[in-house]
């Protein structure tokens, strides 16, 4: 029993380094977006968004793997509720000390990751609402109005750009 939970252990461990390489991918990831966010680089956001998806499946599967390692510790340990925390807590020696750093790097790369993607959030709806705004200026939105056959009318509201040209 004990070799089966030093597997799991070591299991975990490889699991952790896995999802800690993959967050940092996706902070260096986040920082490029950034970039080409203030550049506007369309074509660029396009690609990175495509990476961020391909990088956010394999941490999520790599989520679903720890979880079960740990319940599957939980079952050798003979608890049903059993946590992260209580597996650093229990585990003896040098595993102990690389679980507990593990834990703490990848808590730490979350937050930056978390501060990327608010980031990149708040540039993105200032983006559109640049683009509202010029969308705007092209082409106002007049009152829309129901018409004698029911039909919703827009009031006549001359355009400031002619279009004639």
């Amino acid at each position: 029993m004990t070799i089966d939970l030093n597997s799991r252990i070591q299991e975990i461990i490889e699991c952790l380094k896995e999802q800690n390489k993959l967050i940092l991918e996706l902070v260096e990831i986040g920082e490029k977006q950034i970039e080409a966010l203030k550049i506007d680089d369309i074509q660029s956001i396009n690609n990175i968004n495509a990476i961020q998806e391909k990088l956010g499946r394999s941490l999520a599967l790599q989520e679903k793997k720890r979880r079960e390692l740990v319940y599957e510790i939980g079952s050798i340990l003979g608890k049903d509720d059993i946590r992260m925390l209580d597996i650093i807590f229990i585990v003896p020696g040098e595993d102990k000390k690389e679980l507990k750093k593990l834990s703490d790097n990848i808590m730490e790369n979350h937050q930056k990751l978390e501060e990327t993607h608010e980031l990149s959030r708040l540039l993105l709806k200032q983006s559109l609402k640049y683009v509202q705004k010029i969308m705007d200026c092209i082409e106002p939105q007049g009152q829309k109005t129901y018409g004698s056959s029911g039909q919703i009318e827009r009031s006549q509201v001359p355009n400031s750009l002619n279009k004639s040209i």
